[in-house]
């Protein structure tokens, strides 16, 4: 926060804490500010006993606590809409227009090698193509790499490494990838030269009309002729809260046209294991088509690897498979279940965020785990 801010919100927060009882009286509301969930430590006889579930506790009260709640949300809001400064300026960026840009991506393709990683993943690929397996796999750019127009000037000269890792990832990738790599900066510079702008101006990731053009690409891929443009339906324009207005602590909404494709399949999985990202159980989706599907599918089995790019078109690409099963990247458990499955799939696919390829890919170590799941 700037000190004009700072300061404002000092005096607020002594002016709550000295009402009398005003914090003491008030409820604990287990909301989720910052981007995290508060929980409340387990009770248990044993945790009664440690000194750590005593602070653990006054932790989740401090932070639950409806003051502070509202002074982060105030200071936050001031910030932002009357100061023209983001409140997190060490997590996400204020552009041009309200733009946010996460500075996590921007800084973090600069460290590592795109001409190592690229070939690591390249090497996945070939090998899970080894036995006769479909193998699709694509990286999602990174906002700032499709919208640099809104970076300030000072925002641009940081970004300035990032967007020459970005360009040897790409020309290393087009260089050297087999059949079945898919091109995504290519089709969002095409989305945005045809006026559509394709990601959110709150989010880290691409909205709906940039997610649209992205599975149409990703199921041509895999079967030509199967895509339905009159299955995309416009549900209209809704509100979306971004990840990136999430960090900041705040639930401002941005208008968004919705678009989703509908073939007359179920929109959720068939199976669910259990909640994302548990840590005692594998994060996995399955969707099925029912049988007497009368709208031509992907046939046989296919895996999905992917990561929070995919989370808002993966019910609409499902509509195309007959069965598919999805893991993800943030849950090594997750990771695990793909490499035990891809070597019995017809259909393999991976996507992986620019921001994450570097670090993924730093080294042999994905491959070196497919074989010894094999």
């Amino acid at each position: 926060m700037n000190k004009v801010t700072t300061v404002f919100v000092t005096i607020v927060f002594w002016v709550a804490v000295l009402i009398p009882s005003a914090s003491a009286l008030l409820p604990v509301d287990p909301a989720e500010i910052e981007n995290r969930r508060l929980v409340l430590p387990e009770i248990s006889i044993q945790n009664l006993m440690s000194p750590t579930f005593y602070r653990d506790a006054l932790i989740y009260v401090r932070d639950a606590n409806p003051v502070r709640s509202w002074l982060i949300k105030t200071g936050s809001s001031l910030d932002l809409s009357v100061f023209h400064d983001s409140p997190q300026p060490q997590r996400v960026l204020l552009g041009e227009e309200d733009w946010l840009y996460g500075r996590k991506p921007i800084e973090g393709l600069c460290q590592g090698s795109p001409e190592t990683a690229a070939s690591n993943l390249i090497s996945l690929a070939e090998e899970l193509a080894l036995g006769g397996t479909t193998v699709v796999f694509t990286v999602a750019p990174a906002k700032f790499v499709v919208h640099p127009e809104h970076l300030t000037e000072q925002q641009a000269r940081l970004a300035n490494c990032g967007l020459e890792t970005s360009s040897r990832l790409r020309n290393m990738l087009t260089a050297n990838a087999p059949s079945g790599y898919v091109d995504s900066w290519i089709l969002f510079e095409s989305v945005k030269r045809e006026g559509t702008v394709p990601y959110f101006q709150t989010d880290s990731h691409f909205n709906h009309q940039g997610a649209m053009p992205w599975i149409e690409m990703l199921v041509s891929e895999i079967a030509p002729h199967i895509w339905d443009s009159d299955a995309v339906v416009d549900v209209g324009i809704t509100s979306w809260v971004g990840n990136l207005m999430g960090i900041l602590g705040l639930a401002i909404p941005e208008e968004t046209r919705e678009l989703l494709v509908d073939r007359g399949l179920p929109r959720t999985p068939a199976i669910q294991e259990h909640d994302r990202f548990s840590r005692s159980q594998t994060a996995t989706e399955q969707f099925i088509a029912p049988s007497g599907t009368q709208a031509p599918l992907i046939s046989g089995k296919a895996v999905m690897l992917k990561d929070s790019f995919m989370d808002l078109p993966a019910p609409s690409l499902s509509q195309y498979f007959a069965d598919l099963t999805i893991m993800d990247w943030r849950d090594p458990a997750s990771i695990q279940f793909f490499f035990e499955q891809a070597h019995e799939a017809d259909v393999v696919l991976i996507e992986i965020s620019e921001e994450s390829i570097l670090s993924r890919f730093a080294d042999d170590a994905v491959l070196r785990a497919l074989r010894e799941a094999g």
